[in-house]
């Protein structure tokens, strides 16, 4: 959960429309954080790391709801997880599936009348004596990609509780970082880590369709759902933004880094947005059509990397993950507007941590320097209500002398007492009427009645 020094804190940044608050910090894993996945309508989020446990998070409560671990303790390190669609699924069933550094590829079932997800596909060594780096699964076609560190994919058809293997290829001397089914599932493209290449086959029949070497080096890679875009962490100065079917990026979203790392980037907000990880503890988020980084989200320490992170495409949740440091996970939820927002003369944004610092310098220079403001508004007004009481013999002349002079100062001064009610004055004044005023008032109204 939320500190309460967090929440303080997170209250006084700008609450701007298309900004991200911290809503939950997520603490337990026991080593680097690798992958996330939500599941349908994002009630409930799956995390995986080093650790060789998956942990399900009730997105609701922000609690743990479930942890899946193997007591034969032979997983290795989660690698990829993701919830999956299996072909005539009732409704209410969902399907969790991720696979380990082992080789194994696993499936848990989960019934959302049920409590717990069971286990329901267990398929060992299918990379023997290799981890597993990568999978893709085509739900129209029932078929699930999967690469291994030492080159090989291999495809499946999907069938209930049964894999059958298609067909298999070797990619010698290189490690393919990720995989994905393009062309509506006709296709299965490999991204080859560092090297930048790319090779694409035949889904049914494994013919080479083509190889091609993009502009840039491959670390992490996600496939915009909508668009077919990819989003590829370069290794370098930040992601690059390839359109689909493209070997040259149409942007590139700048990231200082100190070193070269495999660090997390995703697509948010159905293709609109995308978010980018670092060594240095905070995640970017960039819009596409306007280039512009429009926030950080500051997840940790400087010395905390960001190698994990994931986005909701079903509503405005960014996931973070930090594999180095405390280990932890923090949610971040856009901050919708309550009513239209005017966008006419915008002053410059300043950072979340400049905004909290000036509010933090005023409300400590109104305190530190009372002691030389507050006395004289004290006096000042000790002073205003002293003059306006009507035991003060010079009140009336006060008042009489900030009139306009005439011959007959008095019948003006009445002129303006008379046109009011004893009521008014009372409202007005805030005061009984003292002892000058009333004899004048009473000498006016008996000349005014002769």
């Amino acid at each position: 959960m939320v500190s309460a020094l967090e929440t303080f804190i997170y209250s006084f940044l700008p609450e701007l429309e298309d900004h991200y608050g911290l809503v939950a910090s997520l603490n337990g894993p026991g080593g680097p954080v690798n992958a996330f996945a939500f599941n349908t309508g994002s009630t409930l989020l799956a995390s995986g790391g080093d650790d060789e446990e998956v942990r399900i998070w009730d997105l609701k409560t922000h609690t743990l709801f479930q942890m899946l671990v193997n007591n034969n303790q032979y997983w290795g390190q989660i690698t990829t997880i993701n919830f999956i669609n299996q072909d005539a699924t009732p409704p209410g069933i969902e399907w969790l599936c991720f696979i380990t550094g082992c080789g194994q590829f696993l499936v848990y079932c989960h019934n959302r009348k049920a409590s717990d997800f069971t286990k329901y596909i267990h398929q060992e060594n299918l990379s023997l004596n290799d981890s597993i780096e990568s999978f893709a699964f085509d739900p129209s076609a029932q078929h699930l990609a999967i690469t291994s560190h030492y080159g090989q994919l291999k495809v499946f058809q999907v069938d209930h509780a049964h894999l059958t293997k298609l067909w298999e290829d070797s990619l010698p001397d290189v490690i393919p970082r990720a995989v994905s089914f393009p062309d509506e599932g006709t296709s299965v493209i490999v991204y080859v880590m560092e090297t930048g290449m790319i090779s694409c086959k035949d889904t049914e029949t494994a013919t080479e369709k083509y190889n091609r070497p993009l502009k840039s080096a491959i670390g992490n890679v996600d496939i915009c759902a909508s668009s077919g875009n990819a989003l590829i962490d370069n290794m370098g100065n930040g992601f690059d933004l390839y359109p689909a079917n493209h070997t040259t990026p149409m942007r590139t979203f700048k990231v200082h880094t100190q070193k070269n790392f495999v660090k997390a980037g995703v697509f948010a907000e159905r293709g609109k947005a995308v978010v980018c990880g670092s060594n240095h503890g905070k995640a970017y988020v960039f819009g596409i059509d306007n280039r512009k980084l429009q926030q950080i989200l500051r997840h940790g320490g400087a010395e905390q990397m960001i190698q994990a992170a994931m986005s909701s495409q079903s509503s405005q949740i960014i996931v973070t993950g930090a594999s180095t440091g405390k280990y932890n996970i923090r949610l971040w939820k856009k901050r919708l507007p309550t009513q239209p927002v005017r966008v006419e003369h915008r002053r410059p944004q300043c950072s979340d941590f400049q905004f909290l610092m000036n509010i933090v310098v005023i409300l400590l220079l109104t305190i530190w320097t009372s002691n030389a403001w507050l006395p004289p508004i004290k006096e000042q007004y000790e002073t205003f209500t002293s003059r306006i009481s009507t035991n003060n013999p010079g009140y009336i002349e006060t008042i009489q002398a900030m009139m306009p002079q005439h011959s007959e100062p008095s019948m003006n001064f009445m002129e303006l007492i008379h046109s009011m009610e004893d009521d008014t004055l009372h409202r007005v004044f805030k005061m009984e009427m003292g002892p000058q005023l009333t004899e004048m008032y009473s000498q006016d109204i008996a000349e005014n009645t002769n």
